[in-house]
C-alpha cells in the first residue's frame, strides 16, 4: 500500500514538472486585439503581442502570430481585457503567461494571467 502511494506521488510530480514547461509567454506592447463570437454564441477576446513567444504548447498553431486568447464570458476575463485595453491605449508593454490549453480559440493559447512590466 505504502509502495503504491509513493509510486503515485512521484507520478504526480513527474507530470507536474512536465506541465510548467508547457505553459507559453510573452513580454512585449499589444499589437493587435480581436474580439470575436464562436459559432456557440460565447465570446472570446485574442491578443497578439509583439515579442518572443517562449515555449508555446503544441495546441499554439498560431504561435508565429503570438496569440493569446480570453473569455469575455467570466468576470475575471473583463478584467483581463480592460486590463489588456488600458496598455494598449497608454502604449505599455505587458506580459501574458499562458495556461498550456487552447480551449477558447484554435490555434490559440489561453490566458493564465497577464503583469505589467
Amino acid at each position: 500500500m505504502r509502495a503504491a502511494v509513493k509510486f503515485i506521488c512521484v507520478g504526480m510530480l513527474l507530470f507536474c514538472s512536465n506541465c510548467a514547461f508547457a505553459l507559453g509567454s510573452i513580454s512585449g506592447p499589444i499589437n493587435s486585439v480581436i474580439s470575436v463570437t464562436n459559432v456557440d454564441g460565447t465570446g472570446v477576446f485574442a491578443v497578439r503581442v509583439t515579442g518572443t513567444y517562449t515555449t508555446p504548447p503544441a495546441c499554439a498553431t498560431n504561435a508565429s502570430l503570438n496569440q493569446f486568447s480570453v473569455s469575455t464570458e467570466k468576470h475575471s476575463g473583463r478584467v483581463i481585457i480592460a486590463t489588456l485595453l488600458s496598455a494598449q491605449a497608454a502604449g505599455k508593454t505587458v506580459g501574458i503567461q499562458g495556461a498550456g490549453t487552447c480551449n477558447l480559440s484554435a490555434g490559440s493559447e489561453d490566458i493564465y494571467y497577464i503583469y505589467d512590466n
